[in-house]
């Protein structure tokens, strides 16, 4: 397991030379994959009760999505170098599904999986943080994305863990945690701030919105958050508010090729409604469909780019049934977490509240970036979704375990008022017990 942990660790460094440096054809991180792919397969037959992954709506939409895509490559994507580059995400995808639906079967499995995720961040922030130290005084208007390769997937992939570092910084009373989650977050917010993502901006807004509307003390928590955040984004030089109220020139450059896009990832929906124009082909389809009237003197027609919206580039490469099965995975995530939620309210220990409740929020924050950022193969997106197929069962486990307790705690209050149950016979006893 702390193979497994130290994955999710390293998960947001994706261009660190380290761990993405090949050697012989295999890098770091795919080989602690296959080492955890192996110890998953024999964790899973050494169990007693197997994982019900496909109990969960999100569990068969997600091979669903798998089936889609296969067929996809086989019968629409003639590049190999393509299908070569599609394998290998829907492969390391499939990995992490089976690691993780396998191996977290205990509340403290899930506990050391959402901390890892929170270190991570703080990791990963810290090489954007140090990447603008270096470099702000060396390029005009830089925005750093460090270990992360983009400073909008380095956005994306925090507000997957901010909620987390929030929740668990509220209902922990262990120093070491709260002081993690702490620098989990103010690093992560200022690393966000100096990338400037302005889709990352938007969907932390909304999580902040989600968090005050479940609070309690919603006046006084919103109060909190905008004298917490407000400062850093106000004071933090080319911010994301900036970009979005005093867009300079290369901002409104990227909005109009975002949107040139857009208009040519709807194009290929209108040509390909049911099943796209194949598994991985947008990029190199969109020299076709783009407009070249919209850039004057531009060679568009050897242009190319991701869609910049998750949801339009799946539906342009899997047609609407591919953007029926991924947005049903959201909405069923969704909702899986929201029951867990629900029915965890008022039990102790709190660990499944605190996790459904803080993967809600980042569901949500990060489903929003998903409109100005081709991210659907975040992998730390993926770990959300799965660790929701494992919730369900963990809360059904401790369901089970205050049902057994229950008895004891029934017969405490009759021991008072009929003290002579207290003499009865051993076996009534041990019955009641």
């Amino acid at each position: 397991m702390i193979i497994f942990y130290f994955l999710l660790l390293i998960l947001p460094l994706t261009t660190h030379p380290l761990w993405t440096g090949a050697i012989a054809g295999v890098t770091p991180i795919k080989a602690l994959g296959l080492m955890i792919a192996v110890y998953a397969a024999g964790y899973f037959f050494a169990r007693k009760e197997y994982p019900r992954p496909l109990g969960t709506w999100q569990g068969r939409l997600f091979l669903l999505l798998n089936a889609l895509g296969a067929i996809s490559l086989v019968t629409r994507v003639n590049n190999p170098a393509v299908v070569t580059n599609m394998l290998q995400i829907y492969i390391s995808l499939d990995l992490l599904f089976f690691a993780t639906v396998v191996l977290i079967d205990s509340q403290r499995r899930l506990r050391y999986v959402l901390l890892s995720m929170i270190a991570s961040m703080s990791w990963a922030s810290f090489y954007v943080l140090r990447e603008w130290q270096v470099y702000h005084n060396v390029y005009s208007g830089l925005r750093p994305g460090g270990v992360s390769g983009d400073c909008n997937y380095f956005a994306s992939s925090a507000l997957v863990t901010l909620p987390m570092a929030y929740y668990f910084w509220r209902a922990s009373s262990r120093s070491w945690i709260s002081i993690l989650c702490l620098s989990s977050i103010g690093m992560s917010l200022m690393a966000m701030m100096l990338g400037a993502s302005r889709g990352g901006f938007l969907g932390l807004l909304a999580g902040l919105l989600m968090i005050i509307w479940r609070s309690k003390a919603k006046i006084r928590n919103l109060v909190v958050i905008v004298t917490t955040v407000g400062p850093i984004v106000s004071l933090v030089p080319s911010s994301p508010l900036q970009r979005l109220i005093h867009p300079e020139y290369g901002d409104r450059l990227g909005t109009d090729i975002r949107i040139m896009l857009w208009k040519a990832g709807l194009r290929m929906i209108q040509d390909h409604p049911l099943f796209g124009v194949g598994l991985g082909n947008f990029m190199s389809m969109t020299g076709v469909y783009v407009d070249r009237t919209m850039f004057y003197g531009t060679a568009t027609e050897k242009m190319q780019g991701l869609a910049c919206n998750a949801f339009l580039e799946l539906t342009a490469e899997l047609g609407i049934i591919g953007f029926i099965v991924f947005t049903g995975i959201l909405v069923a995530t969704y909702i899986s977490l929201d029951r867990v939620r629900r029915r965890t309210a008022d039990s102790k220990p709190n660990l499944l509240n605190v996790a459904a409740s803080s993967l809600q929020v980042a569901l949500v924050s990060f489903s929003v970036s998903l409109v100005f950022l081709s991210g659907q193969y975040l992998k730390p997106f993926w770990v959300l979704v799965f660790l929701s197929m494992c919730l369900p069962a963990l809360e059904a486990q401790q369901r089970g375990e205050h049902r057994r307790r229950e008895p004891a705690k029934e017969l405490e209050p009759r021991l008072e008022q009929e003290p002579e149950l207290a003499f009865a016979p051993p076996p009534v006893l041990g019955v009641g017990a």
